[in-house]
């Protein structure tokens, strides 16, 4: 059985240190066989990625990654994610952030200061009275 399933995950570019020449990434965020993309263009640009899938039961990943492995990128920051618009409050800490070219699984952490891909695991259907509501 499949669950449309509505996700929105809000990132924000950090450009950190105005004086350094950094790129700013294109970011994909992706969940089930859906994907869609930003390309970032000023310091602290906000961007909300939002997804609807249809997922069969069971556990899936929604992944947020920079499309290029270039070190001289601006960091990003996870700053919020909804599921069928319920704010998952203190439960986004419940990610994974992995830098390109590294073993090193850093469990949540929010800010990706080095490109890398940031997952954070869902079951379909959700449960919504799991969610820790208004803890954003």
């Amino acid at each position: 059985m499949t669950h449309s399933t509505t996700v929105s995950l809000t990132a924000r570019a950090d450009m950190q240190e105005p004086t350094h020449n950094k790129s700013f990434p294109e970011i994909q965020v992706s969940l089930g066989d859906q994907r869609t993309k930003h390309q970032f263009t000023k310091h602290a640009e906000q961007h909300r990625f939002t997804i609807v899938a249809s997922l069969d039961t069971g556990p899936h990943d929604l992944t947020l990654e920079f499309m290029s492995d270039a070190a001289a990128q601006s960091a990003i920051e996870v700053t919020g994610l909804e599921i069928h618009g319920v704010p998952m409050g203190m439960r986004i800490y419940q990610c994974r952030y992995t830098a390109f070219g590294s073993e090193k699984i850093h469990h949540g952490h929010l800010y990706m200061g080095w490109p890398g891909r940031w997952e954070y695991t869902l079951q379909a259907p959700t449960r919504l009275g799991d969610a820790d509501v208004g803890l954003q």
